[in-house]
């Protein structure tokens, strides 16, 4: 499927949830975008440690490392983004707290 999305001009998104498959995937496709998912698919628990472990072990093999699920507020976003995440997916908080979009917005990382 990647390979026929890029034929079509399009650049996948593969979202994983373990090291193993993260690092399958990188090293398979490093050109693609990778989505790190904090939540265990096995019994839906969130944790960023899950999703920092996962970036720590394919840093500086994928191009783009999106962090999804888990973040909270300003400093979730400040840890992924140090440990290597290029983007952050975040959902439930912003609809529990419209004011984390203003807070998140301000925020630049260099």
């Amino acid at each position: 499927m990647v390979d026929y999305a890029i034929r079509l001009g399009l650049e996948p998104l593969i979202e994983v949830d373990s090291e193993d498959d993260a690092l399958d995937v990188v090293n398979n496709n490093p050109s693609v975008m990778l989505g790190i998912n904090s939540r265990d698919l096995g019994n839906l628990s969130v944790s960023l440690d899950r999703a920092v472990s996962i970036i720590r072990a394919i840093r500086g093999k994928a191009n783009i490392i999106i962090a999804e699920s888990g973040v909270k507020n300003v400093n979730d976003a400040l840890e992924l983004a140090r440990e290597g995440a290029n983007a952050i997916l975040v959902g439930t908080a912003l609809m529990k707290n419209v004011e984390l979009a203003r807070e998140l917005s301000s925020v630049v990382i260099k």
